[in-house]
């Protein structure tokens, strides 16, 4: 039976919710926002299926990668769909003309980051862009699974835990899996994020009373203004005001501070037992920061992706993609990404604003701004920094 005595041990991947053949386990959010699993011991007939399953109990070890790239799709409607080089959009395509799968994270109805199948083309670009919120993997395991058996080609893609947990789950390898994971800074509390966009249409209400706004559209990684310092963008529309836009940079955005000073990340992210390739991933991408001194043709303020490929099967797919690449060292990607290798700190302000976030009638805003004055990480490349100073040595 599975009981989460240390939340820092459950990365809220749902592979024992999904292999419970009683369908006794749940998962319940905390009050943090934070989704784990809970068991109905009335029903459980402790089978042991939920511990064999654990991805964190059996950890992959870690790995090198087979190659690794800087690169960037030729076409500039991947581009401009993706927040870094736009790869992820033609692999996923690849996938759906075989016949097969996608599985990936978009917003609901309710703004909610959720995980669901794409069969068509036109359903993928739902999946592009980065979404700093954690995600629900919901019953897609099981759904992978079936599409599995039936022999078709399946692609999921996550954070790098949902994928070690989709392999937990799966329990057994298969030909026609792919995987692609993501360099990982941590995942945001889903809670969180709803308060900040519940502020935001609270303050647009008060600039637009007579107006009824619908929030319409949101991206973390907004490229307008560029790639390096992109934008947080979120949109809505009135029926007397039309389109309205709330844009801010992501170095001025008060959710990115809070985000990147780790301030409310799931407690598994600071002890991520998935760093060094730990995921089993096919295929990992990221932002490429620092291209500039790695590839200079590629610095154009446009995005370009770390590829590396961590299999033969990442290998096979990625050959099928049109792309702009120049292979690079492990090393060069490290640089400019230190969260590949080391988990993101506990900061100390993470119990306080908790606390006052339940208590205090403060905003978010307010809160976030106040528990990150002293402890501020401004952006990955600061970590990335001191990790590679630490090798280099």
């Amino acid at each position: 039976m599975i009981d989460i005595q240390n939340k820092a041990s459950c990365t809220g991947c749902y592979a024992c919710v999904g292999i419970c053949p009683k369908q006794c386990i749940s998962m319940q959010p905390d009050e943090e926002g934070f989704w784990y699993p809970s068991v109905d011991k009335g029903i459980c007939v402790d089978c042991g299926l939920c511990e064999k399953v654990c991805s964190v109990a059996h950890p992959f070890p870690i790995r090198q990668p087979l190659a690794t790239y800087a690169a960037r799709s030729k076409q500039a409607k991947y581009l401009s769909l993706g927040s870094s080089g736009g790869i992820f959009q033609p692999l996923a395509e690849r996938v759906i003309a075989d016949g097969g799968v996608v599985f990936g994270a978009r917003f609901n109805e309710h703004w909610e980051v959720i995980h669901e199948k794409a069969e068509v083309p036109e359903e993928l670009p739902a999946f592009s862009g980065s979404k700093y919120v954690q995600s629900r993997t919901g019953d897609t395991y099981r759904e992978a699974e079936g599409f599995l058996k039936a022999g078709r080609k399946v692609l999921f893609s996550g954070t790098p835990c949902q994928i070690a947990g989709l392999y937990g789950y799966l329990r057994k390898p298969y030909e026609n899996l792919y995987t692609v994971d993501f360099i990982c800074h941590g995942v945001p509390s889903p809670k969180v994020w709803q308060i900040y966009l519940n502020e935001i249409s609270k303050r647009l209400q008060q600039k637009y009373p007579d107006s009824r706004l619908h929030l319409s559209e949101v991206s973390f990684r907004n490229k307008s203004s560029g790639w390096n310092d992109s934008s947080l963008s979120v949109h809505y529309t009135g029926k007397k005001q039309g389109s309205i836009a709330c844009s801010e940079k992501k170095s001025r955005n008060v959710y990115f501070r809070g985000f990147l000073g780790n301030l409310y990340l799931r407690p598994s992210c600071h002890s991520c037992p998935y760093k060094a390739g730990k995921s089993n991933s096919d295929i990992t991408l990221g932002d490429f920061w620092g291209i500039g001194k790695v590839c200079p043709s590629f610095d154009d303020d446009k995005g370009t992706s770390v590829v590396m490929l961590n299999s033969p099967r990442g290998v096979s797919l990625w050959k099928t993609v049109e792309s702009e690449s120049k292979e690079v060292t492990l090393k060069d990607i490290i640089t400019g990404n230190g969260a590949y290798t080391h988990s993101s700190p506990y900061p100390p302000e993470r119990r306080l604003f908790f606390q006052d976030l339940h208590q205090s009638a403060d905003s978010l805003s307010n809160l976030i701004r106040k528990y990150t004055r002293r402890n501020y990480i401004p952006t990955l490349r600061s970590i990335a920094g001191r990790v590679l100073r630490k090798i280099t040595r």
